[in-house]
């Protein structure tokens, strides 16, 4: 038998299933709550019931949008660990500028009446290869 840490908010029997989309009552918490089946039945049968239920947050009077804001840190940038000159994008367009354009063209997320023909007329450029990613 496996040990269950969270409870019911109503009966604060042992339960770990959320079932029944219920949620804190308190308006600026709205968080998700677990209800037990017993306790599931009953706030079905008496709807202004679901107005009671709250987090253990809010029973406990502890509201985390009456504390401020935490400072965060913005994250350092990082140098790169090889001693090379120049940023890696430009050796990288010197290293392909010779080559031709790739004639394959990956695409997706296109509406339904997108066809390679409109894709050629549209871009301009003798696609040979489209490959439609789904």
């Amino acid at each position: 038998e496996k040990e269950v840490e969270s409870v019911c908010c109503s009966c604060k029997a042992p339960c770990g299933v959320y079932r029944g989309g219920y949620k804190c009552s308190v308006k600026l918490c709205q968080v998700p709550i677990i209800v037990c089946a017993t306790c599931r039945e009953r706030v079905t049968a008496n709807p202004e019931e679901v107005n009671s239920l709250k987090c253990n947050l809010c029973e406990d009077n502890f509201y985390l949008r009456d504390l401020d804001a935490p400072l965060l840190h913005r994250a350092a940038k990082r140098k790169r660990a090889d001693n090379s000159t120049g940023p890696r994008t430009k050796r990288d367009r010197t290293k392909h500028e010779k080559k031709d354009p790739s004639t394959r063209l990956f695409v997706g997320n296109l509406p339904l009446v997108v066809d390679a023909m409109a894709i050629r007329q549209a871009l301009g450029y003798p696609y040979k290869h489209i490959q439609w990613i789904t």
